[in-house]
């Protein structure tokens, strides 16, 4: 009986050291700082909020404001855009370049007209600028602008044109359309070959002319705005002038007869260099060698070019 009073007391005196006595309060007393109790002005708010803090409530996470986090936004209706045209959008850039191009070659013509009315205007033997080159030199250089705004179009449809014909589209126009689409190509590369004989003569070929006779160009350009404003084309047409161009043989050892325009001009010896006359303008140039029995106008016999001032044809042979 003893041992078992004794190990009844000890279970009670375990259990009373574990739980403490009652009522005790089982947060451990608070151990004094060392450090003197000063605190700053900007802590004081601080820590008044801290001790407002209610811990008995759960914490809660406010939303965020819609403006602040909307998500996607779609404005308007959806709208499918289509990147790659069909056969009407290729069957009206046919239309297009093809009135782009008869545009061009009538610009074209103009600017042949009034620089051959510079060239005639300008005088033979003295040095010297006459005021009568400033009207049809600003006319020149206006119609050589349109021209090369024009030409800026007209390379715009054609490479839709190439693009849409490559997909396929073609396919779906008449045969009048599709042997158009197949001239395109050929009327484009015309184009870049009249705009680059243009941009000569009107560069060099004439410029070096008027330099010559002391002629200033931005003078010739004002006067000729003032005397002829909002004015491009000519109401008369004017004769074309005379020019002297080359062919040069000198690399080939054989003779060749030139022929201009389906006619014979002359003849050009092996490792030679000939001039010949014809107006300003463009031409069909052919060279034959004697005997030989292909005749201008068959494939590859024949070159249409700008003839102006200087202007030189250079053979090559194997």
């Amino acid at each position: 009986m003893r041992a078992w009073g004794r190990l009844v007391v000890a279970v009670i005196g375990l259990f009373a050291l574990v739980v403490g006595p009652a009522g005790a309060d089982p947060t451990p007393a608070p151990t004094p700082d060392p450090t003197p109790a000063t605190t700053s002005a900007a802590a004081a708010p601080a820590a008044a909020s801290a001790v407002a803090i209610d811990v008995s409530r759960p914490l809660r996470l406010e939303p965020l404001h819609r403006s602040e986090h909307a998500g996607f936004r779609m404005e308007g209706a959806a709208e499918l855009a289509l990147s790659v045209g069909d056969s009407a959008t290729l069957r009206t850039h046919v239309d297009r370049f093809y009135a782009l191009h008869d545009r061009l070659d009538e610009i074209r013509r103009e600017v042949s007209r009034h620089a051959a009315a510079v060239l005639s205007t300008l005088p033979e033997n003295g040095r010297y600028c006459p005021e009568e080159v400033a009207v049809p030199y600003f006319r020149a250089s206006q119609a050589g602008q349109s021209y090369e705004t024009l030409g800026g179009q007209l390379e715009h449809s054609y490479r839709i044109l190439r693009a849409l014909d490559e997909l396929g589209e073609s396919a779906g126009l008449t045969p009048d359309y599709r042997w158009k689409i197949e001239r395109a190509h050929e009327l484009y590369q015309a184009v870049l070959v009249d705009y680059a004989e243009m941009r000569v003569m009107m560069g060099s070929a004439l410029q070096s002319e008027l330099r010559f006779r002391r002629c200033s160009v931005p003078a010739l350009l004002r006067q000729g705005a003032a005397q002829a404003p909002g004015e491009i084309a000519v109401t008369a047409p004017l004769a074309a002038a005379r020019v002297t161009f080359f062919v040069d043989n000198r690399s080939c050892p054989a003779r060749f007869q030139l022929y201009l325009d389906g006619a014979p001009v002359g003849a050009v010896e092996g490792r030679d260099k000939a001039a010949f006359q014809a107006d300003a303008g463009r031409h069909e140039l052919c060279l034959l060698a004697p005997g030989n029995e292909v005749r201008c106008g068959e494939p590859g016999t024949v070159r249409v070019a700008y003839v102006y001032e200087s202007w030189s044809m250079t053979t090559h042979c194997r």
